[in-house]
């Protein structure tokens, strides 16, 4: 429980604050792993623009989405996911 950390700021990116992670889960790995809930369009929408700002500030990291439903997001958006 000591290794899963909610609504988290990756260190070192410019306004962190504005793209949070849900869950940060200390791994052995050298990246850490990035934990999202998607519940719907609107949260699966945000966090492709999470993500993406975190890869564009050359982030590294692994990353997992846990769909509530994954039907209720359109095919486009889950391939950019």
């Amino acid at each position: 429980e000591e290794k899963i950390h909610r609504d988290y700021h990756a260190p070192g990116i410019p306004d962190a604050q504005n793209y949070p992670v849900d869950f940060y889960i200390e791994t052995r790995k050298s990246k850490p792993l990035y934990l999202y809930g998607i519940p719907n369009r609107d949260k699966a929408r945000l966090t492709t623009i999470f993500l993406q700002y975190l890869l564009q500030q050359g982030a590294q990291f692994d990353s997992l989405l846990v769909f509530q439903d994954q039907q209720e997001i359109p095919q486009q958006m889950r391939n950019m996911l």
